[in-house]
């Protein structure tokens, strides 16, 4: 699921949770590593103005958000699919 799509999502389950605003800072650094990966491949080689080391820093920076954002929906995630597993055990209520 894209992560624009995701948020919503996350925000009607989680509410008031640590972890949204560290996904809002990451959509647009995620965008940007995809699109931007995209333009270097093409226009580095024919521009010079393009700072590869720039690129590179902001990449490692938004992994790194990325990584600590997955880290801390892991437990989210796991405790969410405990109570769904039990919810799909319990009778339908009449």
């Amino acid at each position: 699921m894209p992560l624009g799509r995701l948020i919503p999502l996350l925000r009607k389950v989680l509410p008031g949770s640590n972890i949204l605003p560290d996904l809002e800072r990451l959509r647009p650094e995620r965008n940007h590593c995809a699109h931007r990966a995209l333009v270097l491949c093409f226009i580095s080689d024919v521009s010079e103005d393009i700072s590869l080391d720039k690129e590179f820093a902001r990449i490692s920076i938004a992994r790194q958000l990325a990584w600590s954002c997955f880290e801390a929906l892991k437990p989210v995630l796991a405790a969410a699919e405990k109570r769904l597993a039990a919810l799909s055990r319990s009778p339908p209520s009449p």
